[in-house]
């Protein structure tokens, strides 16, 4: 944390910046496929539903998992958050990408949300069954978007805030991404809390970038890293 922004300089081998936008986006649709077994499932008792943190480490096994197999170590890091740091940051997890310097080239601080049906659900770091959990989570009125976008800005330039969608209304089985600083500009103009700005963004948008896209244009620096504008984020 506090850390310097990294040199505003492309990687050496732009090579690298490509094979790793191949291996990371190829690892997050693969996720993004498993998980959509389980979105929009429905049981006619009512008995069975995936808990948004169920989703969560449905997901991170299987991006991971392939992750492993391409022997990805050295210039990818992924941490899932514990529950108390869930809760401090609003991250759910936090892939870090190394430069062949061993410097940090990028960070992006996830957190998740289902959508496919209004309000949106947020992933529930605290067990509110759990005395110490109450405790933590009474310690802010904060909500996650906002602690999300403290933590970005507490981290630095190179540290990027992800909303990953899991469903949205109509097509359950989707999976969208939304980057934070383009919810930003939303809050701001429509005075509109993060939780339904980013609902609002989510229903109105129709243009979209790729995940692998984003991915290079952070990764080189093109056009810096939160030049994005008005688009979702293409999964799945």
């Amino acid at each position: 944390m506090g850390q310097k922004p990294s040199q505003q300089l492309a990687l050496k081998d732009g090579k690298e910046v490509l094979g790793i936008c191949e291996v990371v986006s190829g690892a997050i649709v693969c996720a993004a496929q498993k998980l959509k077994e389980y979105l929009g499932f429905e049981d006619t008792l009512g008995n069975l539903c995936p808990a948004p943190n169920s989703l969560n480490e449905i997901f991170l096994i299987h991006f991971v998992t392939f992750c492993q197999e391409k022997g990805v170590d050295n210039w990818l890091t992924t941490t899932k958050m514990t529950k108390h740091q869930a809760l401090l940051f609003g991250a759910d997890w936090i892939w870090t990408f190394w430069g062949s310097d061993k410097q940090i080239r990028l960070q992006l601080a996830v957190q998740t949300l289902q959508m496919s049906s209004l309000p949106p659900v947020e992933s529930e770091p605290c067990d509110p069954s759990h005395p110490e959990s109450r405790a933590e989570g009474s310690f802010s009125n904060r909500s996650r978007f906002d602690k999300l976008e403290e933590f970005c800005n507490l981290i630095g330039e190179d540290c990027l805030g992800l909303f990953i969608i899991f469903g949205v209304p109509g097509k359950p089985q989707d999976i969208r991404g939304v980057v934070l600083d383009s919810i930003k500009r939303e809050t701001v103009r429509g005075h509109l809390p993060g939780r339904t700005a980013v609902a609002r963004f989510i229903l109105e948008t129709e243009d979209c970038v790729s995940i692998r896209e984003l991915l290079g244009n952070c990764l080189s620096k093109k056009d810096g890293l939160r030049e994005v504008g008005k688009v979702y984020i293409s999964i799945l």
